[in-house]
């Protein structure tokens, strides 16, 4: 009953350690900082002080945990593809290789329902569709290399299972920096938010991911959404009614931004500035793109349903972020 998490001090992986722990787990977690390692410590878990570059060291604290759950991921899409690559594809390898050699049964990569997003529209996309070609963004090219990773890893005496969840929502999560976005007048549409998208609450992804562990096939991987897709627009406009607020008034053609996020990054760049660009076209790609998918494999195989419904999210924000 020990398993060990990395991303624990983040959103998902925060609400990940605080059910683990309730269902009677003993969770070791990956702590890159002082800050992650005392958040750490008051979910109940005991941090472990290590960086996805220093993975393959972890051998010793590995050894004794039947799970690995892996959410730790390179997010800040500004900072290019080898960025990327050294922390979601080749920190994955040496996680990967040190849960191997520490004895683990069961390995869980959680990565994101994104990475068929290639620039059109996707509809009821299942675990069945393939890729014409790798994503181009950073995040979600390397996001794709490190499932071959996990995939090609799959043995009888190391499972492993993918997970894919789309816009993670709830508490603490992106949402909030949308909402102190609004605040400050610096919201805005892409498109008039007018396309349909799937999201999942932060609660019913973590009760997706025990499940997974549990009751996953090995080598396989799965979609988990909320039960129904929403207009991202409705959203939120939803969620910021939450907090008392209307929705933005000004919008951006799609392309025109796509043009801007692609353009920005380089020059921030140029100017050296340490704080992340306003705009990123992977970002505008993976929250701005129409897509829908099926999570019927997840339904069926690991017993998934929504332990939280879409009413009862939005009515939990009402008491703030």
């Amino acid at each position: 009953m020990r398993c060990f998490v990395t991303g624990g001090s983040g959103f998902v992986g925060s609400n990940l350690i605080a059910l683990l722990i309730k269902e009677g787990y003993d969770v070791v977690a990956m702590a890159r900082s002082e800050d992650a390692s005392n958040k750490i410590k008051s979910l109940g878990a005991t941090p472990v002080s290590a960086d996805m570059s220093e993975a393959d060291r972890l051998v010793d604290d590995l050894r004794g945990c039947t799970a690995v759950f892996h959410l730790a991921s390179a997010s800040e899409f500004w900072r290019g593809y080898e960025y990327a690559y050294e922390i979601n594809v080749r920190g994955t390898e040496k996680l990967v290789d040190a849960a191997k050699k520490a004895g683990v049964q069961r390995f869980i990569y959680i990565s994101t329902a994104a990475i068929i997003l290639q620039g059109k529209p996707v509809y009821d996309a299942d675990e069945r569709l393939s890729l014409p070609h790798l994503p181009r963004g950073a995040y979600r090219r390397t996001k794709y290399q490190a499932e071959q990773v996990v995939l090609n890893s799959n043995a009888e005496d190391f499972q492993t299972v993918i997970v894919r969840p789309p816009l993670v929502w709830g508490k603490g999560s992106v949402v909030k920096f949308l909402v102190e976005a609004s605040r400050e007048d610096k919201l805005m549409w892409f498109n008039h938010g007018k396309y349909k998208v799937p999201i999942i609450h932060v609660k019913n992804l973590c009760h997706a991911i025990l499940l997974a562990y549990r009751q996953g096939k090995p080598g396989e991987m799965y979609y988990v959404i909320d039960s129904e897709h929403v207009v991202f627009r409705d959203f939120l406009t939803r969620i910021l009614a939450t907090q008392g607020l209307t929705p933005p008034t000004k919008n951006m053609n799609r392309s025109v931004a796509l043009a801007m996020g692609n353009l920005v990054p380089v020059i921030w760049k140029i100017l050296r500035k340490k704080s992340p660009p306003p705009m990123s076209a992977e970002m505008i790609h993976m929250q701005a793109t129409e897509y829908t998918v099926s999570d019927a494999k997840a339904r069926e195989e690991l017993g998934y349903e929504d332990v939280i419904t879409y009413e009862e999210g939005l009515e939990e924000l009402k008491s703030g972020f």
